[in-house]
């Protein structure tokens, strides 16, 4: 027991040291570089990435009918793979320096905040892992004049939760753990004080049961946090999206799903009006969302 502690803790310090190393290097990297940058750390993470490589495969095979092990499928995997590389690069970089990035849709979502955002009411915030849902949490803190958190799932590795949330507090963005007890209650006291939650919501639920609605052509559990925060206080829901349109350049995309006191009761009826939105937006930039999760249960996996 003791040799296996002892390897863990060996193996959490060498990732540390190597996440380290590979933020200090982009961070370090010009802007003119960082093109070049992402492209050879892409040539060099590809062998690497083959278990990611898999799961996209296998996703697009059944969502989007992209053939696995087709030509098509490959140069689709490239794509996704390069995307998600290089928003990586420029939300760290534009951490440091926020003038890098060229953004389009500010004005209309600061217009749409404002007029959603009420005192006692607060707003909801639904964004997905599509683009760069960090640079739309930097805009969505602007937007709200800094009354903005957003939720997060610690990092199994410590050090890379503390690095994480040092780069969000760099990006304006408080930070709500997933993981504290007291959850809930600061989710509804935080909305109660006017301010806006922010929930990344396309992953599979932890631990937790979620709504099951209709997302991407499949039945598929989200969490529920969003539509029980709406509901429980009476909050308006918008949506906010990211997405990148050439190295350094971005626009957020934003439309309002709900007003205040809506009326709506039903979890399952809320959350998939949340998820039809994020779903239209996949489809509109399907190389921008991250495949590389085991979001699906396929029956011949089973």
């Amino acid at each position: 027991m003791k040799n296996i502690k002892s390897f863990l803790k060996a193996s959490h310090r060498l990732q540390e040291f190597a996440l380290r190393s590979l933020l200090f290097a982009a961070k370090m990297t010009p802007k003119f570089a960082v093109g070049g940058f992402c492209s050879v750390v892409a040539f060099l993470a590809y062998p690497l990435s083959k278990k990611d490589r898999n799961k996209i495969e296998r996703n697009i095979d059944r969502i989007l009918g992209i053939p696995a092990g087709s030509e098509e499928s490959e140069n689709f995997q490239s794509r996704v793979l390069k995307h998600l590389l290089c928003n990586s690069i420029e939300s760290l970089k534009a951490s440091y320096n926020h003038s890098l990035i060229t953004i389009d849709g500010f004005d209309n979502l600061h217009h749409r905040f404002q007029s959603n955002l009420k005192e006692d009411k607060g707003l909801v915030i639904v964004t997905a892992h599509l683009g760069s849902w960090e640079i739309a949490a930097y805009y969505c803190s602007l937007a709200t004049d800094g009354k903005f958190s957003a939720l997060a799932k610690p990092s199994k590795l410590e050090a890379a939760t503390r690095l994480l949330d040092a780069y969000r507090l760099r990006m304006k963005t408080k930070t709500l753990w997933t993981d504290q007890r007291s959850l809930l209650k600061t989710m509804a006291s935080t909305l109660k004080s006017g301010e806006a939650l922010g929930f990344v919501m396309d992953q599979r639920p932890d631990g937790r049961k979620g709504p099951i609605v209709d997302f991407m052509g499949q039945a598929t559990q989200f969490v529920v946090g969003p539509a029980w925060a709406s509901i429980r206080n009476g909050s308006p829901v918008v949506s906010v999206f990211c997405i990148r349109t050439g190295p350094w350049q971005y626009k957020l995309l934003s439309s309002t799903l709900l007003a205040a006191d809506h009326g709506k009761t039903d979890t399952i009826e809320v959350t998939q009006l949340m998820a039809s939105e994020i779903e239209r937006i996949i489809r509109l930039y399907p190389e921008q969302w991250v495949w590389n999760y085991n979001r699906w249960q396929f029956k011949d996996q089973e």
